[in-house]
């Protein structure tokens, strides 16, 4: 079965915080629908835009969860540019409730959200209580005025903790100020095993060809994905994808099945610079759609670089050019935080992700810093060029990342 698109009606009644998590929201024909899937995976092709021909990772689900807590306590055009440069300009409330119920579905993956407010500084309680009901966040107090340096690998621990020692250092000794006076901390770990695919014995070297016609040699990992092993139905599920510029594959990874890998290869005539730019091209073909109409494939074999990559990003230019300005300047108006006028100076993510023959591992962290304003013919993918990739959970790309 596909995954169900990540879609919530614009007039869409937050569930009883009883009843269970419904896997899919009614949707009224009668409102336009807000598509998460696309929205965070629009979000992932910006950022590894700004990182053309370099290999990288990111985790739009670890970028937006921390944003739609800082835009929670923002009023005004701070709000609306949050909400337009990031979401789509969905309703708040939209916005909160999808994160509410996906992070309740997310069982089997660490995501931590946490702020660290300034013990001379005022939050209001109707901030914490939705920090609370819809992150799922803790509130930590700090000493930034006269403990930054501990504050910030307080932070910092606190991060490496959720990711299990996997991102370190996000925030630097200096990022912290005696203006310091909170700081919203999001952490996100998942680890998925491969079902019995790839075996170490038939990894080997082979040729990977760069786009500027350069080889190297990259060990590599052959699989067989198929409907079935004998009597043994496997519990890959594949599906693909193709068109004249790229070919698309997932398959269920995880202990329950529960995440799709995703690989998204450029045509030999193609660039994953070009893959990107259709993906974002309003006429083109979206990753929603893939997701959409992708098909089960009975049999596919798969040639898969065995990687490790990590990538930092500083958020605060990225956001900037998506119009996100507002928040950055002493105009900022965070009033739903506090009486005390702030503004962000610091806004960080950091994200790996490790593929070998058992599975993959991914960690990723993001940190907004507010300071106070004074200032069935076999299917075959030989993965052999620059590409694209990730896990998704139920069709929502929970990290993408391209290999060079």
């Amino acid at each position: 079965m596909p995954p169900k698109k990540r879609r919530i009606a614009k007039k869409a009644e937050e569930s009883s915080p009883k009843a269970p998590p419904e896997k899919k929201s009614k949707i009224s024909k009668e409102t336009p629908e807000v598509d998460f899937s696309e929205l965070f995976a629009s979000l992932a092709l910006r950022i590894l835009t700004t990182a053309d021909g370099e290999a990288s990772i990111a985790s739009p689900s670890s970028i937006c969860l921390t944003l739609a807590a800082a835009a929670a306590g923002a009023r005004g055009s701070t709000k609306k540019e949050i909400l337009d440069s990031i979401f789509g300009g969905a309703e708040e409330s939209e916005i909160n409730t999808f994160l509410r119920r996906t992070l309740r579905e997310l069982t089997d993956i660490t995501v931590a959200n946490a702020i660290f407010v300034d013990e001379s500084f005022e939050t209001k309680q109707e901030y914490k209580r939705d920090l609370k009901k819809y992150f799922n966040a803790v509130v930590q107090s700090a000493d930034f005025a006269r403990n930054g340096d501990k504050e910030a690998e307080k932070i910092n621990a606190y991060i490496r903790k959720k990711t299990k020692g996997l991102i370190q250092g996000l925030i630097p000794p200096d990022a912290i100020s005696g203006g310091t006076r909170f700081v919203l901390a999001n952490a996100v770990y998942l680890t998925a095993k491969f079902h019995d695919i790839f075996d170490e014995k038939d990894t080997k070297l082979r040729v990977f060809y760069n786009e500027d016609k350069t080889k190297k040699k990259v060990p590599t990992m052959t699989g067989l994905l198929t409907d079935s092993q004998g009597a043994k139905p496997t519990h890959t599920k594949q599906r693909t994808y193709s068109t004249a510029n790229f070919e698309y594959i997932d398959f269920c990874i995880g202990k329950y099945h529960e995440f799709q890998f995703f690989i998204i290869l450029p045509k030999k005539n193609s660039t994953c610079a070009q893959l990107k730019a259709s993906l974002l091209d309003k006429n083109g073909i979206s990753f929603s759609k893939i997701q959409e109409e992708a098909e089960p494939e009975r049999g596919v074999h798969l040639e898969l670089p065995k990687f490790k990559m990590e990538a930092t990003f500083d958020l605060v230019p990225f956001l900037r050019g998506c119009g996100m300005q507002e928040a950055f300047s002493p105009a900022a108006d965070f009033s739903g935080v506090s009486v005390e006028s702030t503004h962000i100076d610091f806004a960080g993510h950091k994200a790996m992700f490790d593929v070998n023959e058992k599975g993959v591992t991914a960690a990723a962290a993001t940190c907004c810093i507010a300071v106070a304003v004074s200032g069935y013919d076999r299917f075959q993918m030989i993965v052999n060029r620059p590409f694209l990739y990730g896990i998704c959970y139920d069709g929502l790309p929970l990290f993408m990342g391209q290999y060079y």
